[in-house]
């Protein structure tokens, strides 16, 4: 059977963190399921990226220096408009009023600190699925 010349593109995953310690975990767990990782330390270096890299999935911080996760995620969209399905926020010190607000405008997952290794690749997981689906 003679090849199509076509290839599947890699699953891009942008982890954005303000912790040295939180994204080298992050690019261990991801690049073990075989994904294409990227990282930025703040949401202005994120932008950066996403105006050149389409990604599957972005895993952000809420508090980061520079700007929040909220922040960074509306200014995405503007650079990316269907990005909102493809952001998991992780947060460690997020209030009800916050949670409420991030949760309805952004309709992302939400991942709270401290977490387990499998619940980060299931909600990953899930998100991706939703976002092959669409």
């Amino acid at each position: 059977m003679a090849d199509s010349g076509q290839h599947k593109e890699p699953t891009r995953v942008l982890v954005v963190d303000d912790e040295e310690n939180i994204l080298d975990l992050f690019e261990t767990v991801f690049s073990e399921e075989g994904y294409e990782v990227h990282q930025a330390t703040n949401g202005v270096d994120a932008l950066a990226l996403i105006e050149k890299i389409e990604f599957d999935l972005v895993v952000t911080d809420h508090e980061m220096p520079e700007m929040t996760g909220i922040d960074f995620f509306r200014e995405a969209k503007k650079l990316q408009p269907g990005m909102e399905g493809r952001f998991l926020f992780i947060s460690g010190r997020l209030g009800e009023a916050e949670f409420r607000q991030l949760a309805g405008e952004t309709r992302a997952g939400i991942l709270f600190k401290p977490f387990e290794i499998n619940e980060l690749r299931a909600m990953a997981k899930i998100i991706l699925k939703h976002r092959a689906g669409s």
